[in-house]
């Protein structure tokens, strides 16, 4: 069988499978099977690719990759992210966990989702991390987080506009044949534009909350370009962009 080489990362030689340099017989015979393999210097790739595609799409200023911790908490993993000078996003209070360890900069890391109890915000405002504001009711508790603690709470307030330019039926729905601009609404948290005008109006009367940017999630509620295209123009919309 003849060597080949099947990408960056993956090759034939010897009608063996190389992991870049590694042998998989060998490590089969060293760590046994099942065994999950990650490759450090394709992970590296992939996130400078990633960097250098967005930041060609977004000449206006700078971009940052915010890979999810969810996706991967295994520390190695992490830290190499962290190395290349990611953030990290992160939902539960055991991610954040794993986002400090890694050595991320705090005001990289981003605690988003819904819903954040309690304990978590103390625990981001007192970490210095990003908080995004997915429900009018967080406002509150990071207002007297960042009281009783004597810090000053960053906030980001995230977005849900209506998908209006994109109405075929979701991929993501248990519900069954769901428009995906529907869907959209109901599926993730976030704020209408008028609690937004609101919260961010009272957070400018805050001395201890900062809002420090605007979120938006966009959801894989269909493979096609279109809808992203589409969930992009409605953000623009309530920026005020378009």
């Amino acid at each position: 069988m003849a060597d080949k080489r099947l990408d960056d990362c993956l090759s034939t030689r010897g009608g063996h499978l190389f992991v870049e340099e590694c042998d998989t017989l060998e490590l089969l015979r060293e760590f046994g099977s099942p065994l999950f393999v990650l490759s450090e210097d394709q992970i590296r790739r992939n996130v400078r690719r990633f960097q250098e595609a967005f930041q060609e799409g977004w000449p206006d200023g700078p971009v940052k990759i915010l890979p999810a911790a969810k996706a991967n908490w295994i520390p190695a993993v992490q830290c190499i992210l962290a190395s290349e000078g990611c953030g990290c996003d992160v939902y539960s209070s055991g991610e954040l966990s794993v986002a400090l360890q890694a050595g991320f900069p705090r005001e990289l890391i981003s605690v988003n989702g819904v819903p954040k109890d309690r304990d978590h915000i103390y625990r981001s405002v007192a970490e210095g991390v990003r908080l995004t504001i997915d429900s009018v009711e967080e406002l509150d508790v990071i207002h007297a987080a960042a009281t009783d603690l004597g810090r000053t709470a960053r906030v980001r307030l995230r977005l849900k506009p209506a998908i209006s330019g994109f109405v075929r039926h979701s991929d993501f729905s248990a519900e069954g044949l769901v428009p995906t601009d529907v869907a959209a609404m109901v599926y993730k948290g976030g704020l209408a534009f008028e609690d937004v005008v609101a919260l961010g109006r009272r957070i400018q009367e805050m001395k201890n909350v900062e809002l420090v940017g605007i979120h938006e999630h966009h959801g894989r509620h269909h493979p096609s370009t279109r809808y992203w295209e589409e969930q992009m123009i409605a953000f623009a919309r309530e920026l005020g962009k378009v």
